[in-house]
């Protein structure tokens, strides 16, 4: 698969997608309005070998293990935000304060308040 996704909102949901998808083969964007910095959340359980069956064996190249277990919510999304920042074929945009969305016919697009359309 070939193609391009954007993805509002970089928690745990949109830098799983974004990995899931450029595993597929997609070239990702992912906009996110805060700067991660001060998340709390609760305690989470995480699987074993979560992050590797997410990005399979592009593992070594992206990241450590993210470790199997309760974790609190930070260090679930830190090892994901590792992973997805290491991974070329993702670009992560913190500051985006997406304003609108919209698609046509052939393609999808959103547009922050800076005025930028991504798509």
């Amino acid at each position: 698969m070939s193609g391009t996704a954007v993805i509002v909102g970089a928690s745990l949901s949109g830098l799983m997608t974004a990995l899931a998808l450029s595993r597929a083969g997609l070239t990702v964007t992912v906009l996110e309005r805060s700067n991660d910095t001060g998340r709390t959340g609760a305690a989470i359980h995480v699987e074993d070998k979560l992050l590797e069956r997410i990005v399979g064996s592009r593992l070594t190249t992206l990241g450590q293990e993210i470790p199997a277990g309760v974790q609190i919510w930070f260090t679930v999304h830190a090892g994901l935000r590792e992973a997805a920042g290491a991974d070329p074929s993702i670009r992560l945009y913190a500051h985006a304060d997406v304003v609108s969305v919209d698609h046509d016919d052939d393609n999808a697009w959103a547009m922050t308040r800076a005025g930028d359309r991504f798509r």
